[in-house]
């Protein structure tokens, strides 16, 4: 799956019923989105500003996406 493809219907309908390889489609498909909301900016000891991946926000958003497409009714 590319990263401007929807994710497929079907693969959403197994994952909503616990499907692992589906969730992680699913999950994959939103990573760069979800690695682009957990990036923040800093400025180190010498004034250069720098880009820094906040892992456990990653974490957070992905496990959170998780929880709801679990509780999303697909019908």
């Amino acid at each position: 799956m590319t990263y401007n493809e929807r994710v497929p219907y079907p693969v959403i309908v197994r994952a909503v019923s616990g499907d692992a390889l589906a969730m992680e489609q699913v999950v994959e498909r939103y990573r760069r989105y979800a690695m682009a909301l957990a990036t923040k900016s800093v400025v180190d000891g010498e004034g250069r500003a720098r880009r820094m991946l906040d892992e456990d926000m990653l974490h957070q958003l992905l496990a959170g996406l998780a929880r709801r497409v679990l509780r999303f009714d697909p019908f």
